[in-house]
């Protein structure tokens, strides 16, 4: 009887990321709605430069691609995530590798806070 140690592992197929926070602190305040935020994060896995990221707020998609530094930005109104009823948005990237495709998709919550502040 013969045997092989072969080692398992996990495949590396897959592209996958790592969100940044929206903000500072992950939470929107009125002065940040106003304004465009921006969707932020890095790439690694079977990920290439090139390959399209989409960002869904509020029902809505919002397209970029991955930069030559393995990150990718994103803008999105500060209005739309405000009015984002479930405060959470959406994040996927497709690869190929060879002729098959690869989908990576995460979740991710934040915090509004419009209160005004008066001084």
């Amino acid at each position: 009887m013969s045997t092989s140690n072969k080692a398992l592992g996990i495949s590396s197929n897959y592209p996958i990321f790592k969100l940044n926070n929206l903000t500072s602190d992950n939470i929107i305040s009125a002065e940040e709605a106003k304004g465009n935020i921006a969707i932020t994060g890095m790439v690694s896995g079977t990920a290439k430069v090139g390959d399209v990221v989409t960002v869904t707020v509020n029902g809505k998609n919002y397209t970029g691609k991955v930069a030559a530094n393995k990150t990718f930005s994103i803008s999105v109104s500060g209005n739309q995530l405000v009015e984002d009823k479930d405060k959470l948005i959406e994040v996927s990237i497709v690869t190929k590798v060879g002729n098959t495709t690869y989908r990576y998709t995460k979740q991710t919550q934040f915090k509004v806070d419009t209160t005004a502040i008066i001084t």
